[in-house]
């Protein structure tokens, strides 16, 4: 028997449109049933989100080029018309939980699984926006306790088949144990598991320094075996147990738990006060009066000179870590330090030979004429706030040193100008290739940059640069060939 999980998009009459995602476990239930369609709610205007749940006989290998999703529901109230044409199949291993020292994809279940996932391309065919994919991932992860809104995106849109070992759904009869007295790890396992096994044991003084692996044959008398470690303050261990023929049956991670942290917060009354914040949002009148005390406690066993060297490795590899993705994440620009030649340097490196660029600017003046000249695009779009215009002096110069760079040889211009009737604030450089779209954020107009203060280039990710770019196409829509620079007529100026 298998029990099936099967995941759709669709609607009420048609709630089997689009396949997402299926799985299907071997299980001992020995009767066969099929539960009625359960709606997880709605993903898209008119799209929502199925399930259907079944346990059937299901006759192992599936066909690798057609499959018939009825084989795995079929009831008389509803009869799923649903065929997956696989792209391919990939089979993976995985194991119960991850653990600190490797990252690897867990498994579905409470047990060690060998899974054969058959891709599709159905998931192509949504074509949802960024946050019905990001409402789609979250609702699956809550419903099928997987990490779809993480590690296993990547599984979407897949069919699998698990094949498990005949204890997955009780206890394993072996593992791994730990003997106070001999201060050392043994091998048992349960006399009802007697076979020649093969065990790999690997024990982890750090979080990435190994110091101890080896590999034991085990025969099947043999229930109870000692590694010849002597463990202390190890950070924890990892077990591999393979048949005779090499293939994996189990494998357990374990990490211990080095230090906890506890947060006390004492709420002692309340504070209204009025200010400006208050009058804007009346939520913000009252004041939390808290007493927060935080402490931590380690390990009675670690040492404190360890301890502390631990403690300062961390520090180092956060500060490597946070330097290592800094320059992709942003920049900080120190006057006095660098240069303006540091700053087109590093847009035209972060995103070399984009087809379009976008600057977005209320102030935009000459200086943004100066920084788009030297950006590798054939496409610049400048966008400033019609309040700069009042600034007829400054206009003239803009269309001056325009007229002068066309003139020119060897040198082009390939900058518009929009003037849009809106008032906006913040500062964005935009880059666009295909269908590749980065967003940055300045603090301040270009004409200021490293003038009077440092400068920074911050680049946006998630949802804040969806955002941002839906705030950037709000302003485009309104750019039209009425209010260019070479619409404004001379007496404007």
């Amino acid at each position: 028997m298998y029990a099936t999980w099967l995941y759709f998009v669709g609607t009420k009459k048609d709630p089997t449109k689009f396949f997402i995602y299926g799985l299907s476990i071997p299980t001992k239930c020995p009767i066969e049933y099929s539960l009625k369609q359960e709606d997880l709610g709605s993903i898209a205007d008119g799209l929502r989100l199925y399930v259907f749940r079944a346990v059937k006989q299901i006759a192992i290998p599936i066909p690798p080029d057609v499959i018939d999703l009825s084989l795995f529901y079929d009831t008389l109230e509803y009869h799923i018309k649903h065929i997956l044409t696989p792209l391919y199949c990939e089979k993976f291993i995985q194991k119960k939980e991850s653990c600190h020292f490797d990252k690897e994809i867990e498994s579905p279940i409470s047990s060690l699984v060998n899974i054969t996932s058959y891709y599709t391309k159905e998931i192509l065919e949504l074509n949802f926006n960024y946050k019905n994919y990001i409402k789609l991932l979250q609702k699956l992860s809550e419903h099928s306790n997987q990490p779809f809104y993480g590690n296993y995106l990547n599984r979407l849109g897949c069919l699998e088949i698990a094949q498990t070992q005949p204890w997955s759904e009780s206890f394993r009869p072996f593992g791994i144990e730990y003997d106070k007295e001999e201060k050392k790890y043994y091998f048992y396992r349960q006399t009802e598991f007697l076979e020649d096994i093969y065990v790999v044991f690997k024990c982890y003084q750090t979080s990435i320094e190994k110091n101890y692996e080896k590999l034991i044959f085990i025969p099947a008398k043999t229930t109870k075996y000692y590694f010849d470690f002597n463990v202390e303050n190890e950070w924890g261990y990892k077990c591999s147990v393979y048949n005779q023929f090499g293939e994996i049956l189990d494998e357990d991670c374990v990490s211990y738990i080095r230090s906890v942290n506890i947060n006390i917060s004492t709420i002692s009354g309340i504070r209204k006060i009025k200010d400006a914040f208050s009058e804007r949002d009346p939520e913000l009148s009252k004041i939390p009066c808290n007493i927060s005390q935080s402490f931590t406690i380690q390990n009675p066993n670690l040492e404190t000179k360890k301890k502390e060297l631990e403690d300062f490795y961390t520090y180092l590899e956060r500060i490597i870590k946070e330097d290592s993705i800094s320059e992709q994440e942003g920049f900080w620009f120190k006057r006095g330090q660098h240069k303006l030649s540091d700053i087109i340097k590093y847009l035209t490196t972060q995103f070399p030979n984009p087809d379009e660029i976008i600057i977005i600017d209320p102030y935009a003046d000459i200086d943004t004429i100066s920084l788009s000249i030297r950006l590798p695009a054939n496409k610049i779009i400048v966008i400033a706030n019609n309040k700069a215009l009042s600034n007829k002096e400054n206009v003239h110069k803009i269309k001056l040193v325009k007229k002068r760079i066309k003139e020119a040889s060897g040198i082009s211009d390939r900058s518009t100008y929009y003037y849009i009737n809106k008032e906006f604030h913040d500062r964005f450089i935009i880059f666009k290739k295909n269908d590749i779209i980065e967003v940055y954020c300045f603090p301040n107009s270009i004409n200021a940059i490293l003038k009077n203060d440092d400068f920074l280039i911050l680049r946006l990710r998630g949802k804040v640069k969806e955002e941002a770019i839906q705030h950037m196409n709000n302003l485009i829509s309104l750019c039209g060939p009425n209010n260019t620079l070479e619409s404004i007529n001379n007496e404007s100026e």
